[in-house]
């Protein structure tokens, strides 16, 4: 759907040029039987001429690009005109690769990778070479200030240059993510780095760990040690005391992280707080211990040890099997990577304290809307006594990761009090029973819903909501606890659908939603 181009990672950065060009392109691609003019002035207030102007502009982009690539197995596609309709030529992954050339031009882009090769950025070299005004260059920076703020980065202009502000570690986790979730492995950035050799990295810590990575999580953790390599090429050094003596009494825990190290050791010109910063960076993702039973290896280790991380995963862990009754089994793949999750949690709040984000942007910060404001209320009361010696931003990460763990064995609607569905439908039974469960399908993913019908509620259970299509209003229950919508259930319909039951859930319990 076009809307998802809206909520693009970074879609408010681009140039008026580039976010026009990314959005025809995303409609045009998305309407494989093609498209008039007519059609595409829908999306936009923009005269005919200048969505010419950009699908021209477009098929520039493509054509330089299909030029100069080296690679015979990519390919970009390109719009074409038939009959008075506009195709992309391309699949989803051409459309991908074309987009990923569309945004390369965009400032933001240009001035991250700049910060790969160079510590600071003349300005006035920079606009010249850019074709940029210094007062839209400020614009720019400002844009991408006010997105990267929530990683703790931004670019400072001062005596003619631009320099890269922040801790050395949340940059570096910044850069990474701005450039892995533009361009998703798509193209490669680090223009001082051996793509070839990061790719062997990547394999080698697969093989080491035995772990399988598919084509995506290699790429991924590619970006990552280019993004660390090139920092440390133009000197942007990790500073020893942001690693915490917690974190450094894990790094070697057994034969496969010595082997790493050993690996890294040899291979790379790394000081000793690089070496460090870059293993407990990968220890910080739950893959490094998703491999046979490592997880619980590793946590027999943090508990011999009597490792400050270990007295806090237990507790945690005794705080879920507590509040829910159940013993979680390790054993089990679920149980596992529910371990491997609060493991590598730790790993991330020490290293990276309020970050409470992953490089490949899996924004937890959703727990905490209407939707799942059960889920957070609740993981908040298991996490918060056991972890009063750190800062709310700190303690919000750890909730997060936390909340991530439990999803893995229990519903994420666990913690939210139940509604009782009363659902009516003036049609006959065989109509009221589908009709049932469509309510079902668009209302489980989000509430801890019980739904009957006339037949099988009975007098045991109390309705709390009454979902109708019958325009009559039932006595026996609550006028503001009765939904009236339409049989054949639209998109309107499952949004008043859940607008409605998140009120419901608020009536219940008010207190998730101030947290």
């Amino acid at each position: 759907m076009p809307e998802e181009f809206i909520k693009h990672f970074a879609a408010d950065i681009y140039s008026s040029d580039i976010h026009h060009q990314g959005y025809i392109l995303k409609i045009i691609a998305d309407h494989h039987h093609g498209m008039d003019i007519s059609a595409i002035q829908e999306y936009f207030q923009l005269s005919r001429r200048t969505i010419y102007k950009y699908i021209e502009s477009i098929n520039e982009v493509a054509k330089l690009a299909e030029e100069n690539e080296t690679d015979e197995n990519i390919h970009y596609g390109e719009i074409k005109k038939e009959n008075n309709l506009y195709y992309f030529t391309g699949n989803q992954i051409n459309f991908q690769y074309l987009f990923c050339k569309i945004i390369d031009k965009s400032i933001a882009m240009i001035i991250s990778k700049q910060f790969l090769v160079n510590r600071e950025i003349n300005v006035k070299q920079f606009c010249y070479d850019n074709y940029i005004s210094e007062t839209a260059l400020r614009r720019n920076i400002s844009k991408f200030n006010s997105y990267m703020k929530k990683y703790g980065v931004s670019i400072l202009i001062s005596k003619g240059s631009l320099t890269l502000n922040g801790d050395s570690i949340k940059i570096r986790f910044g850069l990474a993510t701005f450039l892995w979730r533009n361009y998703r492995g798509l193209q490669w950035p680090f223009a001082n780095i051996s793509q070839k050799s990061m790719r062997n990295l990547a394999l080698r810590i697969g093989t080491i760990y035995s772990i399988n990575f598919n084509e995506g999580k290699l790429n991924e953790l590619m970006y990552i040690f280019g993004t660390n390599l090139s920092q440390i090429i133009v000197n942007n050094f990790i500073d020893p005391k942001e690693i915490n003596q917690d974190l450094l009494d894990l790094l070697i825990l057994d034969d496969r992280d010595q082997e790493l190290y050993d690996y890294l050791n040899n291979n790379f010109d790394l000081n000793d707080t690089e070496l460090n910063f870059v293993i407990l960076w990968f220890k910080a993702m739950s893959d490094a211990y998703s491999s046979g039973n490592r997880a619980q290896v590793i946590f027999g280790k943090l508990k011999a040890l009597n490792h400050p991380f270990y007295k806090k995963i237990v507790k945690y862990i005794m705080a879920v099997e507590g509040r829910t009754n159940v013993k979680i089994d390790f054993s089990t793949p679920a149980g596992e990577l529910f371990l491997a999750t609060v493991i590598a949690g730790q790993f991330h709040l020490n290293l990276f304290h309020d970050l409470s984000l992953t490089v490949s942007n899996i924004d937890m910060d959703h727990f905490g809307n209407n939707m799942d404001a059960g889920l957070f209320h609740g993981i908040s009361e298991l996490t918060r006594p056991n972890n009063t010696d750190l800062t709310e931003d700190e303690l919000h990460t750890s909730i997060m990761f936390n909340a991530m763990a439990f999803l893995l064995i229990f519903p994420h609607h666990y913690f939210d009090p139940k509604i009782n569905i009363l659902v009516k439908m003036d049609a006959t039974s065989f109509a009221e029973q589908i009709f049932t469960i469509h309510v079902k399908e668009i209302l489980d993913p989000y509430f801890n819903i019980e739904i009957f019908t006339q037949k099988t509620m009975g007098y045991v259970v109390k309705p709390d909501v009454l979902v109708s299509t019958a325009l009559f209003v039932d006595k026996s229950i609550d006028p503001d606890h009765q939904i009236f919508i339409k049989p054949q259930l639209d998109f309107n319909d499952s949004l008043y659908l859940r607008e409605f039951m998140t009120r419901i859930t608020k009536e219940k319990n008010p207190e998730i939603f101030d947290v």
